[in-house]
């Protein structure tokens, strides 16, 4: 909210004309000196700088409910079709977890909202994680250990600004 509150003061633009719960990308022109240095500093000096744009509802709001509705049946069917394995190789190649890989991005915050929900027992959704995100926030000492990596997990997707 801070940050809102500065730019909407520094651009003259009422807060109340934003959309509460609504996400907005703000665009920004970059001198070509600051382009070739491959940076730049935000200059709120004039509306001619810059310029708002409504996101998408499927990006600002998160994965719609027909994702979280078809995420939650392959949950299902994956649980089904692994039963009672052991190996984590048998685990991720059944075809509803790479199905939930297929989903893209938009799983991202469905499976770090899975992983949260499942506490002291998490799953194993780590390789589509890394698969997904092309991260790996796992210490190596931590490897083998579900719940010290499910933590490395959720504190990666809390500092990249997931919520769940």
């Amino acid at each position: 909210m801070q940050q809102t509150t500065l730019i909407t003061q520094s651009l003259g633009i009422d807060i109340s004309t934003i959309v509460g719960g609504a996400c907005y990308e703000l665009l920004l022109r970059e001198s070509e000196s600051d382009k070739e240095a491959g940076h730049y500093q935000p200059n709120f000096q004039g509306l001619n700088r810059c310029t708002f744009r409504s996101l998408p509802a499927e990006t600002a709001n998160g994965p719609s409910s027909a994702d979280s509705v078809k995420f939650r049946r392959l949950v299902a069917q994956w649980h089904s079709e692994r039963d009672v394995t052991s190996s984590v190789t048998e685990m991720v190649t059944c075809p509803s977890y790479q199905r939930i890989i297929g989903m893209g991005g938009v799983a991202v915050p469905l499976i770090l909202s899975e992983l949260q929900s499942e506490g002291p027992e998490p799953d194993h959704w780590f390789w589509a994680l890394r698969v997904l995100t092309d991260a790996d926030p796992v210490a190596e000492e931590d490897r083998g250990d579900i719940v010290k990596m499910a933590a490395a997990w959720l504190e990666w997707g809390r500092a990249q600004g997931y919520a769940w």
